[in-house]
């Protein structure tokens, strides 16, 4: 089968175990058991926390008074709005044209934690009693 690879890609996959065994500790002059496991793993970054918005309203300029309540409060958690989207454009599937808002926060805690507050209950009374829908999804990502 290696007859039959192009020469660039033979040669990398005879070179692939030398480069592995030159990476190593031994290959560095070091002793492998005499390094600290915390200077071989790496740890993945915190996973962010996002709550997202889909809403529709009869009156959207009835909700700025919400919206300039919740700017601040969520940046007490540690939230930012990093979408905010009037007309979003339908690519697939079924279409939801509702209003679309993302906020970010530090982690999902933070995000629950927002989400749970007796202050953002106390903001979010400011929206209820509108006509309108909206939906409110909490998820972790990168």
């Amino acid at each position: 089968m290696l007859q039959t690879l192009p020469t660039a890609r033979r040669l990398l996959v005879a070179l692939l175990p030398a480069l592995w065994l030159a990476a190593t500790p031994a290959a560095a002059g070091e002793d492998a058991a005499a390094t600290p496991p915390a200077a071989i793993e790496t740890t993945a970054p915190a996973r962010k926390g996002y709550l997202l918005f889909r809403s529709r309203y009869a009156d959207p300029d009835a909700l700025r008074p919400y919206g300039r309540a919740v700017v601040p409060l969520a940046a007490k958690f540690g939230g930012r709005f990093i979408a905010i989207a009037d007309a979003p454009e339908p690519a697939e599937g079924t279409p939801d044209i509702r209003r679309v808002v993302i906020i970010e926060f530090p982690t999902l805690a933070a995000a629950r934690a927002f989400w749970t507050s007796p202050e953002y209950a106390a903001v979010k009374q400011m929206r209820e009693p509108l006509p309108g829908e909206i939906d409110a999804i909490l998820f972790e990502g990168r």
